[in-house]
């Protein structure tokens, strides 16, 4: 993976360890339109990458871990603290908690970081399968889309 470093923040790096605008999965093969997949496959437990609003290929949102299943269900990052921010804010520090444990093997942020956030926002076990990033054309901020299941229920 030396041509798709992170920064510390989750964005592509290029070659020069400047932002990148060239050299990505999607500048070589057009019919790859899921920029960071390959940066971190299917992993669960790497911090999930975010992307920038220059990058005008988010403009519509772009996998980034995982496929579409059946069973998925969708919510944009952003609307949970507007349902319930304080059922929100106490996910993050329980998941945060967890990630700081010695034997803990993932980061924060990642995956498994925001399978405890849901699991405790929806009240029952929750498992993502997708993720998307893209950003607010109007704003510039960033969101993810989660893709995520509740396995006690019917896939």
């Amino acid at each position: 993976m030396e041509d798709y470093d992170l920064d510390d923040f989750g964005y592509l790096l290029g070659m020069d360890g400047g932002p990148s605008r060239k050299r990505q999965p999607t500048d070589r093969n057009d019919d790859f339109n899921d920029f960071a997949y390959k940066c971190i496959g299917d992993s669960k437990n790497t911090r999930l990458p975010s992307c920038h609003y220059s990058d005008l290929r988010f403009q519509n949102a772009q996998t980034i871990f995982g496929r579409r299943k059946k069973r998925t269900g969708y919510d944009y990052s952003d609307r949970y603290p507007q349902w319930d921010s304080a059922k929100w804010k106490k996910g993050h520090e329980l998941a945060k908690a967890e990630s700081e444990k010695d034997d803990c093997k993932w980061d924060e942020g990642s995956v498994r970081y925001y399978e405890i956030v849901l699991t405790h926002f929806h009240g029952k076990p929750t498992e993502i399968d997708h993720v998307l990033t893209g950003f607010n054309l109007s704003s510039g901020y960033s969101y993810y889309v989660y893709g995520y299941w509740h396995p006690k229920e019917k896939s």
